[in-house]
């Protein structure tokens, strides 16, 4: 087997989460890519292995092969590989439901299944791939590697429940819609959607409880230490709140469901607190925070300060998609509403989701969120790179090389560091640009 396709489970940690979480989708997605290709041949080049150990008599070489199947299938690596790759597909370039519904459609995702079990996964990462002569205290210990590997699988767990949830969510409106559409051929499709209805509803609890137990402090990791793993995404995510309003928005969707399935006889009393005040709140913190972080980098240009807001815009951009999408589903629910009160000829002074108040802290929050992405991305333009890039050109080099030679070398450098920043703000620009055109599929005409 190719030495370099194992590199991709041992190593892959150093590059692929890294250039997703400071904004690089496009090259993480193909990053991703090409670990899954390896993870996904692993059972028929296992097999071709195995086959051959029987054949020539190395039986003793046939458990090994199996440890290291079970090895890899069990691989944090591969289980992350996965969902991010899918969480990529889902936000990025899609500008309408139909288009994210469609990638729903090819992922083949069943809802109901968690495909790995977090007790299983192994942490296969080299995390000593660095020598290091200096003290012990300096050194990467074991309990770092167990931190590191915790906060990993509570990442991986958050989520695997996210894009599970969304999955649950589209089969919810499918089977809704199917059902709906071939009631005349008495096409019972109940269980199945309230099968749906239900996962979509554990889910939305297993993230709630995650979210709210996690508290940042416990897996920030000693950044003295050279060797040390990357500083684990949790971190800032717990920090920003960012999964707080998806969390919110989820439930109003049940809700939401709920009332549709129950032909909005509980609407009068259950409306007024669908997409209210509270979570466009939430919604409103996460995205300002980060449009005053980014307007004040001008001024704190360290290169430390430039990797954190990369990776808040980052945070914020997926909030924004994860909430455009829910939204989406919200609008199709409401829609079936109001088709099947016209056609029972309903009037306006009768409660229903066509006249209440749900449509309008529907819109309301559309257009909050709507204005608030427009000043986000607005806001891409006030970042400079100039303090950054001046910063790093006049580090000094430690190396022995000839004072002409060192500053060449920190020029291009820092062009290759200020290229980098233009192309992560790029990538993340064109996100917003997407999703304010999706948003504005949504509304209400």
């Amino acid at each position: 087997m190719d030495i370099k396709h194992i590199l991709q489970d041992a190593l892959g940690y150093l590059v692929a989460p890294v250039s997703v979480a400071k904004g690089h989708f496009s090259q993480g997605l193909i990053l991703y890519s090409n670990m899954l290709k390896f993870f996904n041949s692993n059972y028929k080049d296992t097999v071709d292995y195995l086959i051959a150990s029987y054949k020539f008599g190395s039986f003793t070489k046939i458990r090994e092969f199996v440890d290291f199947r079970e090895r890899l299938c069990n691989s944090l690596q591969f289980a992350t590989a996965f969902v991010e790759h899918t969480i990529l597909s889902l936000i990025l370039e899609s500008d309408n439901h139909e288009a994210t519904e469609a990638t729903i459609d090819s992922l083949q995702i069943n809802p109901d299944v968690e495909s790995t079990k977090s007790e299983n996964l192994r942490d296969n990462r080299d995390l000593n791939i660095m020598l290091s002569w200096t003290s012990p205290e300096k050194q990467v210990s074991n309990t770092m590697k167990q931190k590191s590997m915790e906060a990993e699988v509570v990442w991986w767990q958050m989520r695997s429940i996210l894009v599970r949830a969304i999955v649950a969510c589209a089969s919810c409106w499918r089977q809704s819609h199917v059902e709906k559409k071939d009631f005349d051929n008495c096409l019972v499709t109940n269980g199945i959607q309230q099968l749906h209805l239900d996962t979509l509803g554990d889910l939305v609890k297993k993230l709630a409880s995650l979210v709210e137990i996690q508290k940042a402090e416990s897996y920030i990791l000693s950044e003295d230490i050279v060797q040390a793993p990357t500083r684990p995404r949790l971190v800032s995510n717990i920090e920003g709140r960012f999964l707080f309003p998806v969390v919110h928005l989820f439930k109003d969707l049940l809700v939401l469901k709920r009332l549709q399935d129950d032909n909005g006889r509980e609407a009068e009393a259950l409306d007024s607190g669908l997409f209210d005040k509270a979570n466009r709140d939430e919604i409103r913190e996460c995205i300002v925070r980060v449009t005053n972080s980014i307007k004040a980098s001008d001024s704190l240009g360290s290169l430390t300060f430039m990797g954190l807001i990369l990776e808040d815009l980052v945070n914020v951009s997926e909030m924004v998609s994860f909430l455009t999408i829910i939204l989406g589903f919200c609008r199709r629910i409401l829609e079936t509403c109001k088709v099947a009160a016209r056609k029972k000829g309903k009037k306006r002074k009768e409660t229903s989701l066509q006249s209440s108040v749900v449509l309008l802290n529907y819109g309301t929050l559309l257009e909050e969120l709507h204005g608030l992405t427009i000043e986000l991305y607005d806001s891409l333009a006030c970042i400079r790179f100039e303090t950054t890039v001046s910063q790093l050109r006049t580090m000094e080099c430690s190396c022995s090389f000839p004072l002409q030679e060192s500053d060449a070398m920190m020029i291009a450098v820092s062009t290759k560091v200020e290229k980098s920043y233009r192309q992560s703000v790029s990538s993340i620009g064109d996100l917003l640009k997407h999703k304010l055109k999706y948003m504005a599929s949504l509304r209400f005409c």
